[in-house]
């Protein structure tokens, strides 16, 4: 295989990972988007563009975010994540102050994404 044949491969395989949205711990989330709450209370989410739902999700993470949004505090950010069953929203994801530990575990609410039910609540 030519170098020019193996460079063109793997910008093209760099690019479909790219194309696919970020994914977290080995695959299994996904970025959704995230939100902002301003110190007067009101939200402000931005969808990953990037994310794509799964087929059985009946709720899109702006419908998490309108739905369940009030549950991020005054000057916080909220990041949303998926898997194939569920939303996860993690306060200041990535921040200094943030809780440690794998996504599942500190993400508070969870939102079942075929039903729009509460799966955990903090």
């Amino acid at each position: 295989m030519s170098l020019l044949r193996i460079a063109a491969s793997t910008a093209f395989s760099l690019l479909l990972a790219a194309c696919a949205g970020q994914s977290f711990e080995g695959g299994r989330f996904s970025r959704a988007g995230e939100s902002h709450v301003a110190p007067d209370g009101a939200l402000a989410f931005q969808r990953d563009r990037d994310f794509k739902a799964p087929a059985s999700f009946r709720l899109s993470p702006d419908d998490v975010a309108a739905k369940f949004g009030r549950l991020c505090r005054a000057r916080q950010s909220c990041t949303y994540f998926a898997d194939s069953r569920a939303y996860y929203v993690v306060a200041d994801y990535g921040q200094p102050g943030a809780k440690s530990g794998g996504i599942s575990q500190i993400a508070c609410p969870v939102v079942d994404g075929a039903s729009g039910s509460l799966l955990r609540i903090c």
